[in-house]
């Protein structure tokens, strides 16, 4: 019984530390994004709804202006591809659903 218990000991221990390491590989490149958000000054959203959720991040953020550019899915990739083209890569986040097109976009 001694044995079973110290495996499942044993386990848990590096379950634990296994997720404290991930946590702070996210943490840290985190941190790392939020330094260059800071640096640039901004972010460009491309999104459709959910505008409201930019102010919990404005609000979390204040050193970091929110530029938002709302629209239609396919409003916002038309946007998008034409900015592209025209050798300006402008979209930091784009949210606008899971369709043809995100094929477009990858």
């Amino acid at each position: 019984m001694n044995v079973a218990v110290l495996v499942v000991g044993l386990i848990v221990l590096l379950l634990s530390t296994y997720a404290d390491a991930a946590q702070v590989g996210w943490q840290k490149e985190w941190e790392q994004t939020l330094a260059a958000a800071r640096k640039e000054g901004q972010v460009n959203v491309y999104i459709y709804r959910y505008e409201g959720l930019l102010q919990d991040f404005k609000r979390d953020y204040p050193g970091i202006n929110v530029v938002s550019v709302t629209g239609r899915g396919s409003q916002l990739t038309n946007r998008i591809m034409a900015e592209r083209r025209a050798g300006k890569f402008l979209a930091d986040v784009y949210s606008g659903g899971t369709n043809s097109l995100y094929n477009t976009l990858y």
